[in-house]
């Protein structure tokens, strides 16, 4: 009796043991299983699709780098002593620092006034911004999605024209100039306070990134463009192009998708140069002019602040020795007396669309000296700042020839150029004090009044002046806009004054 009844306690124990384990095992499965079958999925990043894209990956950053670019631009942190991230609108308030400059921050515009001249001008180009991602200077009515229909405008009237389009062969400058309204409005494919908006700056950046050349050959390789080289729009698209892109890299910090087009676009701005002088409209031709000169330097501009930001790798020698030539260009290009700056030898008075126009009277004047405009900015971007030499009557130069609004066709040429009261205002911006405000003072209700606020047109400029023939309706309504954000594209170069 006694060994029997040991050996049922042995069997009782182990039977106690074995559901004990078991009952812990189903302790510790079931809160799991319960916990799991809760979890919501985690939420979808709201970044427009760039599927199909060649040489843009299809991968998402994760969710853990969006939250720290966004964090780390709402509070602006600086990279070193004088540089600061580049802050899209809408993560914060821009920086006061003017050594911000550097990077080209992006400071939030204020309300009303000509922020809201600028968002009717971005609701024009969404409505007719072609399904591709591109705008067309010459056919953008076609893309027109207004409610009453394919939109039909009355500019014809001017000039004899029977449209308000231009050349196509600058469909890639005129969605560059696009696409940079957009980011110079603080709106990306990623950030930004409308999704409309948004989507249209995936499309232009996805078109522009299929329309970059791969190629063995140094003068193709990264060139942004359709084929062909030696041409007037070949290096104005391909620079304007790389002035987008990088813009868009800086303020959206998409290193995935955009560095390799930007590195290998600004390597073919290098290449392009003229060794020691500008860029003309070949491949390093051994010429060069100011008008192009100053795009590329914009573009180099905005390459270095992108390699300030870590995004793309840059030869920094090589980019101070692009700089230099340029200034070297523009020097040997500005008249030793009146400071004017000529386009491909000192008073030049630029160049001219005769073959357009007529063998008759000019209708636009060449009074304004647009490329002593671009020579004062290039001289403040590639590093010499507001004092250089010459600057002071140059600027003054530029303040007695304010915008003004005469159409072609009338007793006295038109004073109506884009071209110029962009970069004019670019420049002045950055001189600061009284000349700004003088310029400013012209500028501002100059575009307001003069923008349409009829129809399908709401929210446009005419193509009236002198290069609205090449780059059409497209081409003014982009440089309005970014003439307007001038105040929030850019902080100021250290030295300028408010």
């Amino acid at each position: 009796w006694l060994i029997a009844a040991l050996v049922h306690v042995v069997v009782l124990l182990i039977l106690a043991t074995v559901v004990v384990f078991e009952k812990e095992e189903q302790a510790v499965a079931e809160p799991i299983t319960i916990r799991r079958a809760e979890t919501p999925p985690p939420p979808e990043l709201d970044r427009p699709d760039l599927r199909d894209v060649p040489e843009f990956e299809t991968e998402k950053p994760p969710a853990e780098q969006i939250t720290e670019r966004v964090a780390k631009t709402t509070t602006a942190p600086q990279l070193s002593p004088k540089i600061e991230r580049a802050t899209p609108v809408g993560l914060g308030p821009g920086s006061d620092d003017p050594g911000a400059f550097e990077i080209g921050i992006l400071r939030s515009p204020p309300p009303g006034g000509s922020s809201n001249s600028v968002r009717l001008a971005l609701e024009w180009l969404v409505r007719h911004q072609h399904a591709d991602g591109h705008w067309s200077a010459r056919d953008f009515s076609e893309a027109c999605d207004h409610p009453t229909g394919r939109c039909a405008f009355h500019g014809g009237e001017v000039l004899g024209r029977s449209d308000d389009g231009g050349d196509a062969a600058y469909d890639v400058g005129v969605t560059a100039l696009a696409l940079l309204a957009f980011t110079g409005f603080g709106i990306t494919h990623i950030d930004g306070d409308r999704a409309d908006f948004r989507a249209s700056v995936d499309r232009a950046a996805r078109w522009l990134v299929e329309q970059q050349a791969r190629s063995t050959d140094p003068a193709l390789d990264g060139r942004i463009g359709p084929p062909g080289d030696g041409t007037t729009e070949t290096v104005y698209n391909h620079a304007i192009a790389t002035l987008a892109l990088a813009d868009l890299l800086a303020y959206s910090d998409d290193r995935i998708r955009l560095r390799r087009p930007v590195e290998s676009a600004l390597e073919w701005c290098l290449g392009a140069q003229t060794p020691g002088a500008g860029w003309r409209y070949g491949y390093r031709d051994g010429e060069s002019d100011t008008s192009v000169t100053g795009w590329m330097v914009f573009a180099l501009k905005s390459a270095r602040a992108c390699a300030l930001l870590r995004h793309i790798r840059i030869d920094e020698k090589r980019l101070d020795s692009a700089f230099a030539g340029a200034l070297a260009w523009i020097e040997n290009t500005t008249g030793s007396r009146s400071a004017i700056t000529g386009y491909r030898a000192p008073g030049d008075p630029g160049s001219h669309l005769r073959g357009v126009y007529g063998d008759g009277e000019y209708p636009y004047s060449k009074r304004l000296s647009c490329m002593t405009a671009v020579a004062v900015l290039s001289r403040i971007f590639a590093g010499e700042g507001r004092r250089a030499e010459h600057q002071g009557d140059a600027i003054r130069h530029l303040v007695e020839h304010p915008p003004e609004w005469t159409l072609p066709g009338g007793r006295s040429p038109s004073t109506i150029n884009f071209y110029s009261w962009y970069y004019a205002s670019y420049a002045l911006y950055q001189v600061g004090g009284k000349p700004w405000k003088a310029w400013n003072g012209a500028m501002l209700p100059t575009m307001l009044a003069n923008q349409r606020t009829d129809g399908c047109a709401r929210g446009s400029w005419d193509p009236v002046g002198e290069w609205g023939i090449a780059g059409g309706r497209v081409y003014s309504t982009a440089m309005g806009a970014l003439i307007l954000e001038v105040t929030y594209r850019y902080a100021r170069e250290q030295g300028g004054s408010q």
